[in-house]
């Protein structure tokens, strides 16, 4: 599964989310959602905006988690 540590990107740059918000024109319910990992996914032009925003690259804010291997019942 892939994730969004956008927690992670902000405490770096030392960026709130109101003013994450304000500056790449993201609604605040929705950084908060990508914050908590509730969106399954994000448009390419709002990741864009967002590593411009935060100096950084897609590869900063994406994050791969193993799942667990899921059990097949017969």
């Amino acid at each position: 599964m892939i994730m969004i540590d956008l927690d992670l990107m902000m405490f770096k740059r030392r960026i709130e989310l109101p003013e994450l918000a304000q500056l790449t024109g993201i609604a605040p319910a929705s950084l908060a959602g990508l914050c908590r990992g509730s969106h399954p996914s994000i448009r390419l032009d709002l990741l864009d905006r967002l590593c411009e925003t935060l100096q950084c690259s897609p590869a900063d804010l994406l994050v791969r988690i193993e799942e667990a291997p899921r059990v097949r019942l017969h």
